[in-house]
């Protein structure tokens, strides 16, 4: 590239040996275009905007020759002809259709006046457009323009930052410079290689080089404020992603609160107020507070996406104590089923002990002249196995000891674990749940519940077509009327409602109200409601979201979203003690017991079969 630079400034230089600078005669050259094109092989453009006046029969010449240049080099391009009554027309159309990669080529005239009011039009754009673009960070303008007009431009050019320029310099050399904002002032730098794109637009890897964005937020559960020494200071969750998006993305910012202190509520005339008014408005940047994704809101602002968090909508309640401890507590380690299996197997076992026992088929000596027990001892005995309180009784047979004894295991484990389950049952503190779901906290008559006044949530209950919904809220409206606490834009004053008993919040993401509190006495039941989605916003349209969508995949993929937020909300408890639900003991869960006894069965079973077998046989003989 040096040797190509070197080459136009002799070619130049004899073109324009009387004078110190080139004019436009000579400047707007075949050499300059080759010029051109060697800086758009480094840039590596594909596409570019050419911007210029029609002010000289030269400036058309020169203008077919740069297209027929652009079109051997397979660059795509977009011609303007600049008039100062159309210029923020042109710009608008320029922004529009080429956003987010706004490449521009513009060649001025001499006269420094002129372009100064073209190049303040595109510095102010952004101001003037109220936030629906950015020519600030996502235009690159590549200046073919003259010293006289460099000197008119620098203290111009405030908020562009991707600005070089091609100039003459002395001896009929061309000048490659950039714009640098340093300390608030500006000044043109020479560029002295030119191998990357760095070189030329430097300020590209500053992402929105320390861009300074309003953003309006509300503390809730994830955004916590604390006023010190007359200042708000925020924390939480989400200020921790705030602080490290302005880190990655390169941009400061001012946290502003509605003065109405209010999430949003839609007003007689079709528009809002609170925080969404004010995104509605575009009087903000990013609307940075936890709003659930709904239709409604998707046509007043753009969310980003993927979301900050997901969550199910659920409810929570305080505790309301423990279940007092009966006579039928002593039932509690199993279910109803395993009461039935054992009853079934004590009469079958009973029943083949008996058989087997009293009645032997076959005339064994040792077996005859035994005494034995009557039946009904023999039951109390098999009884008594259950209790381990057995051994009264001894069998004759060989089936029978089989079967006694894997009664007898049986007996041992079925014992051992009712022992365990029933002491767990009545030393755990076991609450009470007064409903499971949201059709049985509606049947309660001596509980109410309510929800987070003028939230996504109540637009939910409140719009839904599901009847169980619907009676939700037609509950809440109801309760509303004589306790209007029941929906309160305040979230701490819902969870004091909670706690003092017999009142259940609906909300989103319920198991951060506990954490939030610490409080163990809290119960929820989660997952109700389908999946919700939680993230910030966006003004319509505006040029922040593909930026900031970008940051959260990123983030996203790389899994830090959930480490970060389970790192933020590990649960903790300052509770003497922790609610535990148990469980009583299903089949299942002693099914190697009932195997055990299976196959003592089984083998009693078979000898008897084989005795039968044998007896016959004796007296076919």
């Amino acid at each position: 590239m040096s040797r190509r630079i070197l080459f136009f400034c002799l070619i130049l230089g004899t073109l324009s040996s009387s004078d110190s600078f080139l004019s436009s005669k000579t400047f707007w050259s075949k050499p300059t275009i080759g010029f051109i094109r060697d800086i758009m092989k480094v840039l590596k453009w594909d596409e570019i905007t050419v911007i210029y006046k029609d002010v000289d029969p030269l400036m058309d010449l020169f203008i077919e020759d740069l297209l027929e240049m652009l079109d051997t080099v397979n660059i795509r391009r977009t011609i303007y002809k600049m008039e100062v009554s159309n210029l923020n027309t042109s710009l608008y159309q320029i922004h529009k259709a080429h956003f987010p990669n706004i490449q521009i080529l513009y060649i001025t005239t001499d006269n420094p006046e002129t372009e100064s009011h073209v190049m303040k039009t595109a510095n102010d754009f952004d101001f003037n457009s109220n936030r629906a673009t950015d020519f600030r960070v996502k235009s690159k303008w590549l200046l073919l323009t003259f010293p006289v007009v460099m000197k008119a431009l620098d203290e111009i050019l405030t908020d562009l930052c991707h600005v070089t320029v091609i100039h003459q310099s002395v001896g009929g050399c061309f000048g490659v410079s950039n714009l640098i904002k340093k300390e608030n002032r500006n000044f043109w730098s020479s560029v002295p290689n030119l191998s990357i794109v760095q070189d030329i637009f430097p300020n590209v890897k500053f992402h929105f080089n320390g861009r300074r964005l309003l953003i309006g937020s509300l503390p809730y559960r994830l955004i916590r404020e604390e006023v010190i020494n007359g200042i708000s200071v925020y924390t939480g969750w989400m200020i921790d992603l705030l602080e490290d998006m302005a880190a990655d993305l390169n941009f400061t910012y001012e946290i502003t609160e509605p003065t109405t202190g209010v999430w949003g509520v839609k007003t007689d005339n079709n528009t809002w107020d609170g925080l969404i008014g004010q995104v509605q408005r575009r009087e903000i940047d990013i609307l940075y507070a936890e709003y659930m994704v709904t239709a409604e809101r998707s046509q007043l602002m753009d969310f980003i996406l993927p979301p900050v968090m997901t969550s199910s909508t659920g409810i929570v309640y305080r505790n309301p104590g423990e279940e007092e401890e009966t006579w039928s507590s002593l039932f509690k380690p199993f279910n109803t089923s395993v009461y039935i299996m054992l009853l079934v197997s004590f009469i079958l076992l009973s029943f083949l002990y008996i058989a087997t026992e009293t009645f032997p088929l076959l005339d064994l000596a040792l077996e005859q002249n035994m005494e034995y027990p009557k039946s009904l001892q023999i039951l109390f005995d098999i009884l008594g196995c259950l209790f381990l309180q057995a051994g009264h009784i001894h069998p004759r047979t060989s089936k029978g000891r089989y079967l006694y004894a894997s009664w007898l295991i049986f007996c041992v484990v079925f014992a051992a674990v009712y022992t365990a389950n029933l002491t767990s049952s009545l030393l755990v503190k076991t609450p009470k749940t007064p409903f499971t779901s949201l059709g049985e906290l509606v049947e309660q008559k001596t509980w109410g519940y309510g929800l987070l006044k003028n939230s996504a949530i109540q637009g939910m209950f409140e719009n839904s077509t599901d009847e169980e919904n619907r009676k939700v809220w037609e509950g809440i409206v109801k309760q509303n009327k004589t306790d209007p606490s029941v929906l309160s834009e305040n979230i701490d004053d819902l969870l004091d409602k909670v706690l003092n008993g017999n009142f259940a919040l609906v909300d989103v993401d319920v198991l951060k109200h506990v954490r939030s509190r610490n409080d163990c006495f809290l119960s929820v039941i989660d997952n109700i409601v389908t999946t919700q989605h939680i993230s910030f916003a966006v003004p319509l349209d505006s040029p922040l979201k593909k930026d900031l969508d970008q940051y959260m995949i990123r983030r996203f993929e790389a899994g830090l979203l959930v480490d970060r937020y389970n790192l933020k909300q590990s649960p903790s408890c300052s509770s003497s003690y922790v609610y535990r639900h148990d469980r009583p003991f299903s089949i299942g869960n002693i099914k190697g017991s009932f195997g055990i006894l299976g196959m003592g069965l089984m083998v009693s079973i078979l000898g008897l079969l084989l005795e039968c077998f044998l007896k016959f046989s004796k007296g076919s003989k």
